[in-house]
């Protein structure tokens, strides 16, 4: 799985920005892509619910255009997570990728 694009689009108090990936799922039927930010520091990664998205088996792509507002500091982490579907409370991913986004 791969983030292929992003674009930062900084504001006064949040920040907006568009990505995309590419993922393949081979090993189940469905699966669950999810989006984390380090929005208070930069080793603690809070999941954004809003972006839970179940995939079926195969090859496929998915894109989302978000506003956030994180704390004053820069740089800005994005972990896209594919994980099974369902899935309990505790959880391996099949497949992550992670970005750091700077702000200026």
């Amino acid at each position: 799985m791969r983030i292929f694009h992003w674009v930062i689009f900084s504001g006064s108090k949040s920040l907006k920005f568009l990505y995309g990936f590419r993922y393949n799922l081979v090993s189940q039927e469905q699966g669950e892509l999810q989006v984390d930010l380090t929005l208070v520091s930069a080793n603690q990664w809070n999941g954004l619910t809003q972006t839970q998205f179940v995939v079926n088996k195969g090859n496929g792509s998915h894109t989302y255009n978000l506003s956030v507002t994180p704390q004053n500091w820069s740089p800005y982490g994005v972990r896209v997570t594919l994980s099974p579907y369902p899935h309990g409370s505790s959880w391996n991913a099949l497949a992550l990728d992670i970005k750091t986004l700077s702000v200026k």
